[in-house]
Protein backbone atom coordinates (compact mmCIF):
# COMPACT_ATOMS: atom_id res chain seq x y z
CA UNK A 1 0.00 0.00 0.00
CA UNK A 2 1.20 3.49 -0.71
CA UNK A 3 1.84 6.04 1.98
CA UNK A 4 -0.89 8.34 0.69
CA UNK A 5 -3.74 5.94 1.43
CA UNK A 6 -6.43 7.11 3.85
CA UNK A 7 -6.46 3.74 5.67
CA UNK A 8 -2.87 2.51 6.02
CA UNK A 9 -2.11 -0.96 7.33
CA UNK A 10 -0.46 0.31 10.50
CA UNK A 11 -3.56 2.32 11.44
CA UNK A 12 -5.75 -0.71 10.82
CA UNK A 13 -3.41 -2.80 12.98
CA UNK A 14 -3.57 -0.31 15.85
CA UNK A 15 -7.36 -0.61 15.88
CA UNK A 16 -7.56 -4.39 15.44
CA UNK A 17 -6.50 -7.61 17.10
CA UNK A 18 -5.96 -9.23 13.70
CA UNK A 19 -5.51 -7.99 10.17
CA UNK A 20 -6.84 -9.69 7.06
CA UNK A 21 -6.07 -9.93 3.39
CA UNK A 22 -8.57 -10.19 0.57
CA UNK A 23 -6.38 -11.48 -2.25
CA UNK A 24 -8.42 -11.15 -5.41
CA UNK A 25 -5.62 -12.53 -7.52
CA UNK A 26 -7.79 -14.25 -10.10
CA UNK A 27 -9.95 -11.22 -10.89
CA UNK A 28 -7.23 -8.78 -11.88
CA UNK A 29 -3.50 -8.51 -12.18
CA UNK A 30 -0.84 -10.82 -13.53
CA UNK A 31 -1.96 -13.83 -11.50
CA UNK A 32 -5.18 -13.87 -13.53
CA UNK A 33 -3.22 -15.20 -16.49
CA UNK A 34 -1.92 -18.16 -14.50
CA UNK A 35 -3.75 -21.48 -14.33
CA UNK A 36 -5.71 -22.23 -11.17
CA UNK A 37 -3.21 -24.94 -10.27
CA UNK A 38 -0.18 -22.78 -11.08
CA UNK A 39 2.59 -21.84 -8.69
CA UNK A 40 1.57 -18.20 -8.32
CA UNK A 41 -2.00 -19.16 -7.43
CA UNK A 42 -0.71 -21.69 -4.89
CA UNK A 43 1.46 -19.22 -2.98
CA UNK A 44 -0.29 -15.87 -3.51
CA UNK A 45 -2.50 -15.91 -0.39
CA UNK A 46 0.26 -17.13 1.92
CA UNK A 47 2.72 -14.54 0.59
CA UNK A 48 0.23 -11.71 0.94
CA UNK A 49 -0.73 -12.81 4.45
CA UNK A 50 2.92 -13.01 5.52
CA UNK A 51 3.64 -9.57 4.08
CA UNK A 52 0.62 -8.11 5.87
CA UNK A 53 1.77 -9.59 9.20
CA UNK A 54 5.24 -8.14 8.69
CA UNK A 55 3.86 -4.67 7.91
CA UNK A 56 1.16 -4.63 10.59
CA UNK A 57 2.95 -6.44 13.37
CA UNK A 58 -0.29 -8.33 14.05
CA UNK A 59 -1.51 -11.82 13.17
CA UNK A 60 -3.20 -12.07 9.80
CA UNK A 61 -5.72 -14.37 8.21
CA UNK A 62 -7.05 -14.76 4.68
CA UNK A 63 -10.61 -13.57 4.26
CA UNK A 64 -12.35 -14.07 0.96
CA UNK A 65 -9.55 -15.54 -1.05
CA UNK A 66 -11.91 -14.84 -3.96
CA UNK A 67 -11.79 -18.15 -5.72
CA UNK A 68 -15.22 -18.66 -7.17
CA UNK A 69 -15.67 -22.33 -7.78
CA UNK A 70 -17.82 -22.74 -10.85
CA UNK A 71 -16.58 -19.81 -12.97
CA UNK A 72 -12.93 -20.76 -12.45
CA UNK A 73 -12.56 -24.51 -12.17
CA UNK A 74 -14.16 -27.89 -11.65
CA UNK A 75 -14.89 -29.17 -8.15
CA UNK A 76 -11.89 -31.49 -8.32
CA UNK A 77 -9.49 -28.71 -9.31
CA UNK A 78 -10.99 -26.41 -6.70
CA UNK A 79 -10.47 -29.08 -4.02
CA UNK A 80 -6.81 -29.48 -5.03
CA UNK A 81 -6.36 -25.68 -5.04
CA UNK A 82 -7.85 -25.34 -1.54
CA UNK A 83 -5.77 -28.25 -0.25
CA UNK A 84 -2.59 -26.58 -1.51
CA UNK A 85 -3.71 -23.18 -0.26
CA UNK A 86 -4.35 -24.48 3.25
CA UNK A 87 -0.97 -26.26 3.39
CA UNK A 88 0.79 -23.09 2.22
CA UNK A 89 -1.08 -20.95 4.75
CA UNK A 90 -0.23 -23.43 7.50
CA UNK A 91 3.45 -23.41 6.54
CA UNK A 92 3.40 -19.59 6.56
CA UNK A 93 1.86 -19.65 10.06
CA UNK A 94 -1.32 -17.92 8.86
CA UNK A 95 -4.00 -17.93 11.54
CA UNK A 96 -7.11 -18.79 9.54
CA UNK A 97 -8.87 -18.72 6.20
CA UNK A 98 -12.47 -17.91 5.36
CA UNK A 99 -13.60 -19.35 2.06
CA UNK A 100 -15.91 -16.58 0.97
CA UNK A 101 -17.35 -14.08 3.37
CA UNK A 102 -20.50 -13.28 1.42
CA UNK A 103 -22.15 -16.68 0.94
CA UNK A 104 -20.18 -19.59 2.39
CA UNK A 105 -20.33 -18.81 6.10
Amino acid sequence: MTQDTIWPTKVNAMLSDYVTVHPYHHISGDAYRDPVNGVRMAFYCAAQSTAQEDIAGKPCFVEEHAFRRAPCASRELTARYIDGLLWNLWSADARAMLWWCAFDQ
